[in-house]
Order: structure tokens, then sequence, then C-alpha cells
């Protein structure tokens, strides 16, 4: 007995021993990890429900590979310890929407709601959700669950998207009714939406599944690091329209998590339009589009600089404000410049030597991104 005995202490010594070293050095046991942060045990996975959405999680180990709602996520590391697979924190962590910590080896998990997301973002904004990418065609403008989908993959989290007004005032992800819609510039209603498949641009045999706003707040529940930067067009509809938009963004909103407006980011087309978005909700991060602004290049940089919220300025590539000496000016203030929209490389280096802070762009990638900093250091 005491033989058996010291065989089980020294087993479970060492038990202790292996798995805290895999914890230091980084590696997570995936079973505990997703039971920690609130998933349940599945036949085929693990699953979660938050704010009325359900997630699904599955593992698969010969491609190293998480799906979680078609969103996936590639293990850095990963090896098994009886029987149990552990993952790298930095997956885990990215997978959950939280951070892991250990104490005397066991896991904690911990949720996080980042606040300042302008300031760690990316440098890309997938534009219109981002291109599709299909073996014959590269499509773009769908405003896409496929878009969100396929750009969140390739490494995208900053998406802009363009919206517009059903017949009856719900929010729709599309660029406009004549292209993208029945082709007769009349908005549908919101049930009829639903069930249109979608066009892209240029338009091919694809179709592609069509969001309210609603529908992008679930995905973006499904992952907390998912940012919105919103393309409504209020030059083209009257003030009335354009607050019954932001009054339906908001309200879809707070019907799931009131945490997802921190990472909603409003573009405004001129200097008036703050004041009205702002009187429906403050929101903490406003970037100003000059496209249709005629503000000149001092008028924006003295509007700018008095509200805090207005955090960046975007800018068409072609427009004459872009100069070296207007980025540095709003660099003074503390401010950040994007420009719009880019899809090539030798675009992207163009305008980051003249110190453009970010870029809208349809086909580039952050790998792209990644590329040109490790070159230009």
């Amino acid at each position: 007995m005491l033989v058996v005995g010291l065989f089980l202490l020294f087993g479970m010594i060492s038990f202790y021993y292996v798995r805290t070293n895999l914890l230091t050095s980084g590696l997570y046991p995936v079973e505990e990890t997703l039971l920690e942060a609130g998933y349940t045990k599945t036949k085929t996975g693990f699953r979660k429900k938050d704010a009325n959405v359900i997630i699904d999680i599955q593992w698969n180990a010969k491609t190293k590979v998480f799906d979680k709602n078609h969103y996936r996520f590639k293990a850095h590391q990963e090896t098994t310890f009886w029987k149990k697979t552990y993952v790298d924190k930095e997956t885990l962590e990215r997978l959950t929407n939280g951070q892991l910590s250990n104490q005397y080896g066991f896991v904690q998990y911990t949720k996080v709601n980042k606040k300042d997301w302008l300031r760690v973002s990316p440098r890309l904004i997938a534009h219109a959700g981002g291109t599709v990418r299909e073996k014959e065609y590269n499509t773009k403008y769908t405003n896409s669950l496929e878009a969100l989908r396929q750009n969140y993959n390739l490494g995208h989290r900053l998406f802009e998207m363009d919206f517009n007004l059903t017949s009856d005032k719900k929010l729709a992800a599309v660029h406009d009714w004549h292209h993208f819609g029945n082709k007769d510039d009349v908005a549908p209603s919101s049930k009829e939406w639903k069930k249109f498949q979608g066009y892209g641009s240029p338009e091919t045999p694809s179709r592609f599944t069509t969001m309210l706003i609603g529908d992008v707040f679930d995905q973006m529940i499904i992952n907390r690091d998912m940012v919105l930067v919103t393309d409504i067009k209020s030059m083209e509809i009257s003030k009335e329209d354009r607050i019954t938009q932001f009054k339906e963004l908001v309200s879809e909103a707070n019907k799931r998590d009131k945490e997802l407006l921190d990472r909603v980011i409003p573009q405004i087309y001129h200097q008036e339009m703050f004041g009205e978005i702002e009187s429906i909700y403050p929101f903490k991060h406003v970037i100003y589009t000059l496209y249709a602004s005629p503000d000149s290049g001092e008028e924006v940089l003295d509007f700018i600089a008095k509200h805090k919220e207005i955090e960046a300025v975007t800018v068409p590539i072609d427009d004459s404000r872009l100069t070296p000496k207007f980025i540095e000016q709003v660099h003074k203030l503390g401010k950040r410049v994007y420009v719009h929209t880019i899809q090539t490389y030798e675009s992207l280096t163009k305008y980051a030597a003249i110190n453009v802070d970010g870029f809208y762009t349809g086909l580039l990638t952050p790998q792209d991104m990644a590329v040109y900093e490790s070159v230009s250091k």
C-alpha cells in the first residue's frame, strides 16, 4: 500500500509539475479554458449564448484551427498532455474575447471590453466590409456576411460599411438601392431585404448574405475585437432620415449589449452632423470624412481641434487638402489621417511615405501592411 501511495503521490506531483510548466510557458488547456469562459461542451465542440447570439466553437486537430461561427483562429502552438489539447494563450484569448491567467495551476478567465479602439486598431479599414475573394472574381461593395467573415479571417478588425434605410425605416447594410437592390432605386422592406441575395461590384453570378444593422452587431458580439466604421449617406438624405438612422443603430445595439457602441465609429460628413449624432448618443470615437465636406483645410483643423471625440480625418486620395502640411497639422492635434480608397501595395507605400496613418482598402490585408512596416524600418 505504501508503494502504491508513493507511486500515486509521485504521479500527482509530476502531473502538477508538467501542467504548471505548460501554463507558465503560455500553453493553456482548451477544454478547461472554454468552460471557464462560459462555454458548455457539446457533441461537436463547445457552445455559448452571448446577448442572445449562439456561438459554436469546434477544434480541428489536423489543421490546428478553431472554427467559431465560420471565423477561423489558427493556433500558433499546440501540444497534447494526458489526452488534453493545450494551445497558446494568445490564440485562446482572441478566440474567447478575454484574458487568461493561472493561479496555482488553475486557469482563470476575465472577459475583456476594450475601450480605446481607434488607438489600438490596425492601420487598415476594410472598405464596404472588404472585398470577397473567389476563384474567378474579386467582388467589392457587398457589405455582406461573407465579406465580414473572409476579411476577419485575413486579419482585418476595422470594417467600414455602408448603410441605408429600408422602406420600414430599418437600417440595411447596402451601398445604395439602385445598384445593389432591385435595380429600381426603391428601398425594399427589411423582411424583403433579408430574403434578398445581394450583388457585388462588378456584378457576378455570386450572391451574398444581406444584413441589417442588428446582424452586423451579432457578428461584433461573436468577435469583440471587431470595430464598425459607419458610412451613412447623410449628404443624400434628409436630416430626419439621418436622425432615424442613428436612432435605429443605437436602439439595435442597446437590445444586445451597450458595449457595442464603444466599437462603433461614426463618420460625419459636415460639421452640423456631429451635433446631430452626439445628441442621440455620445459616441467616443468619430471620424470626419471629407469627400462631401466644403470645409477648407484650415476650417477642418479648427473644427476637429474643438472636439476630442473626432480622432481622425479621412481624405480622398485625390483631394487637394491632402498635403504633407495638413497631415502634420492634424498630427499636432493628436489625431490621425486616413485616406480612401487604395487597392495596391504601390499606393500603400506612396501615402505611407507622407505619414498617412491608415488606409481604407478592399484588397490589401494586414499581412501586406506588416510587410511594408517590416521593410520600412
